[in-house]
């Protein structure tokens, strides 16, 4: 029983006085890929920053974002989350049905409102007389959250804020023109090839059409860096890694990145449209 306590001893001070060489010596990144974010720096210390404390707090943020073999720690973070724990999600991102999303709940009124603000003051200064339309881009949660047990946002509320700020603007119903097939399983975005629903909506609000067949398309090659989570070889419904699909927005650092290379095809329009999707950061 001592061997045991003098062996938990010794490697209890053998982390504590290798992990600051370990951090001194090792070489520091100014990125993170997995995050998708710059890490922090090591701060100017002065005698001002020392009296209001945001050195100190600086500096712990350094520390923590290069701390020896982090990545590696933030990985079996993961596993014992997902694998041991069973909990739904992890830092806000979850798997059901073959496609990552991450939660957006609940639903931010005063952001809403604030967006809504300012597209009125966007009408009012550069086209205070046109005709004036919006429209609201669901994200993924939408058609997939609630259908897994998962928390979601109110989105018949948001509807509401937007219609009771927006009177001077006529507004274009997307809610039913979009599935989760539509969107890429490990993404938030939405599939380019798969929205001539949204498009004839939109045309039929604005009294267009595009006829997509005489439209051109490229052939391209997309070297795609894929981002799954490392316990998606766990699941049985992994998601299709053929499809054309981008970096996870701001996905935490519980995942490996494979690269993919395929051939796929993309429409080469003159002319595109812009929706905003107001609860996008």
């Amino acid at each position: 029983m001592r061997k045991l306590q003098k062996l938990w001893i010794i490697l209890f001070l053998g982390i504590l006085f290798t992990a600051p060489v370990l951090l001194l010596t090792m070489p520091k990144h100014l990125y993170s890929t997995s995050e998708r974010r710059k890490l922090k720096t090591m701060p100017a210390i002065t005698m001002e920053g020392i009296l209001d404390k945001s050195c100190m707090q600086s500096i712990e943020e350094y520390l923590l974002d290069h701390f020896p073999f982090r990545e590696q720690l933030r990985r079996m973070k993961a596993y014992y989350a997902y694998d041991i724990l069973q909990q739904k999600e992890n830092n806000g991102i979850y798997v059901a049905g073959g496609y990552a999303g991450k939660l957006e709940y609940p639903l931010r009124d005063s952001e809403i409102a604030q967006a809504a603000d300012r597209m009125l003051s966007l009408k009012q200064q550069y086209f205070p007389d046109a005709r004036t339309y919006y429209a609201i881009v669901p994200d993924k949660n939408y058609y997939q959250a609630s259908a897994y047990g998962y928390p979601v946002m109110d989105y018949e509320k948001l509807d509401n804020i937007l219609q009771k700020k927006l009177t001077d603007m006529s507004q274009i119903s997307l809610w039913d023109t979009l599935t989760i097939e539509d969107y890429y399983c490990t993404d938030t975005h939405w599939r380019q090839e798969r929205l001539r629903p949204v498009v004839d909506r939109i045309g039929e609000q604005l009294d267009f059409s595009i006829d997509l067949s005489s439209v051109p398309k490229k052939d391209i090659t997309i070297i795609t860096h894929f981002f799954v989570f490392e316990n998606f070889s766990a699941k049985k419904d992994e998601p299709n890694s053929r499809q054309p699909v981008s970096s996870f927005q701001r996905i935490s650092s519980e995942i490996l990145p494979h690269f993919f290379v395929h051939r796929t095809s993309m429409y080469d329009a003159s002319v595109f449209l812009f929706l905003i999707n107001i609860y996008e950061k």
